[in-house]
């Protein structure tokens, strides 16, 4: 008997031995009423900065945040894990403002509901490097950053921004948004982006970060407008600078002081290429789309891009503007409503043509100046719901109802319906036959 029992307990005790420890989640909790000598696991013992918070949290935790205004520069010291991600929120509806946020050599961290305010020479929030980390519902405002963007992405795949609002950013010459390095799979999309000085969301390869250059991300459903008019008077909505298969969809760009959407290629040596712009609203900025390089030193190059199903509608100077020093080459222009101010040219290639391989058909031009391209393109008023409103569904009886080419198309449309309902698809980013 006393030996049975002599092996149940060398028994159990190899089984606590040999079992992995378990790291149990936390919900830490910080409130401007609270202190830093607190466990900070409850409401009532919450602490005061949300720095203690971001020294202790890690992989599976959540740290929430009451209303109130910080002043923090949050410096994110561990990284959650697959399927257990370390989470900063705030409390229910909660105006959390602070400073910034950054992480470096990070992954799998969420930033959700912060507000992100008069951050001075750094972002209002930034990862570099790592992976797998969001910003949701967040807003970045009235940052005096000289020469940071206002958020930034470094060497960080499959990474996030969602449903955020950045505005009234001074960056200098930096973006208010930016990708930058090589990195994948990553998605901008629902923002609201303005009255920034620079470029609106920029999307940048071979600069400043390594040689590498962003791939396979989708920039959709963001409204950019107002930006550029801070430094220089330059700035566009969406910039593909130096990156490839990249896809710019369901967008608008407004009044923008540059263009609405570029494709280029400014980092001497790269390339942007293989990159898709569709269904998206480009109006009333300087340039509708801006493609090609303006280096006349060590030349990038932009080719193989395809443009199709957009409207670009009364930009001050073009409604398509290709660049002086190489327009590209082997790109294609489909589907697209190039209606004109009057004046505005619809395809301006002045200084260096449109570039070997470009290929210009099935588009619909209107009430501007300048050449039409190809012989399937259409000269006539695509008629409107409301233009001037920004609705730029057609009406029935429009010339580009089945006028386009079925072999540039996507579903849904830029107002969730159906493509191709008829025998062709339609020109412009509202499918109506």
């Amino acid at each position: 008997m006393k030996y049975t029992i002599k092996n149940l307990v060398i028994q159990i005790a190899l089984l606590v031995i040999w079992v992995p420890s378990t790291s149990f989640a936390v919900n830490y909790y910080v409130k401007t009423s609270g202190n830093n000598s607190n466990n900070g696991t409850s409401p009532n013992q919450a602490w005061r900065t949300i720095q203690k918070a971001a020294d202790v949290a890690g992989a599976g935790d959540v740290v929430t945040i009451y209303g109130g205004t910080y002043n923090e520069d949050v410096t994110i010291k561990k990284s959650g894990s697959s399927g257990n991600p370390l989470k900063f929120t705030r409390n229910g509806n909660d105006t959390v403002i602070t400073r910034s946020f950054y992480a470096e050599d990070k992954k799998y961290v969420e930033i959700g509901g912060m507000t992100c305010q008069n951050f001075s020479n750094r972002s209002g929030i930034r990862f570099r490097r790592g992976n797998n980390n969001k910003i949701i519902s967040c807003t970045i405002r009235n940052g005096n950053a000289s020469n940071s963007a206002a958020v930034r992405f470094d060497d960080c795949d499959n990474s996030e921004m969602l449903y955020c609002h950045v505005y009234n950013n001074n960056t200098g010459a930096q973006e208010a948004v930016r990708v930058d390095g090589n990195q994948n799979n990553f998605k901008i999309k629902n923002n609201n982006v303005h009255d920034n000085s620079f470029i609106g969301i920029d999307i940048i390869g071979r600069e400043e970060v390594g040689d590498g250059e962003p791939y396979d991300g989708t920039i959709s459903y963001n409204d950019s407008w107002d930006n550029g008019y801070g430094w220089s008077v330059v700035g566009s909505g969406i910039y593909l600078d130096g990156c490839r298969q990249i896809t710019v969809e369901y967008n608008k760009c407004m009044y923008n002081a540059d263009a609405g959407i570029q494709i280029g290629a400014e980092p001497s040596g790269s390339d942007g290429h293989n990159n898709v712009v569709r269904y998206n609203r480009s109006y009333r900025n300087k340039d509708g789309l801006r493609i090609g390089s303006w280096r006349s030193i060590n030349p990038s190059d932009v080719h193989n891009n395809t443009v199709h199903n957009n409207v670009f509608y009364k930009n001050n100077a073009n409604e398509v503007n290709f660049e002086y020093w190489s327009p590209g080459r082997n790109n294609k222009f489909y589907n697209n409503i190039m209606y004109g101010t009057g004046s505005s040219e619809y395809l301006d290639d002045s200084k260096s043509g449109f570039g070997p391989g470009t290929e210009i058909n099935y588009n619909c031009y209107y009430n501007g100046a300048g050449v039409t391209l190809g012989s399937q393109s259409i000269v006539a008023n695509p008629n409107f719901e409301n233009a001037n409103g920004g609705n730029f569904r057609i009406k029935s009886g429009s010339p580009c109802i089945n006028a386009g080419s079925n072999s540039y198309t996507k579903s849904p449309d830029a107002y969730g319906n159906t493509v191709r309902k008829g025998s062709k698809v339609d020109i412009g980013v509202h499918e109506k036959g």
